[in-house]
């Protein structure tokens, strides 16, 4: 999904924005959001949604 409305964005987005990427801030550019899907560590898969802001 591609929208440049952050209300918008709300509206659409099945998961969630989460918080502010900051654990894995270092393999993206700009400002990235993280919203776990499971806890981490009760699995050997890690999944997550990640959501950009524009731009």
């Amino acid at each position: 999904m591609k929208t440049m409305i952050k209300e918008e964005f709300e509206q659409q987005d099945v998961f969630g924005l989460g918080g502010e990427n900051e654990a894995f801030a270092q393999y993206f550019s700009g400002q990235s959001y993280l919203k776990p899907l499971m806890e981490f560590g009760t699995s050997p898969v890690f999944l997550a949604n990640v959501s950009f802001e524009p731009g």
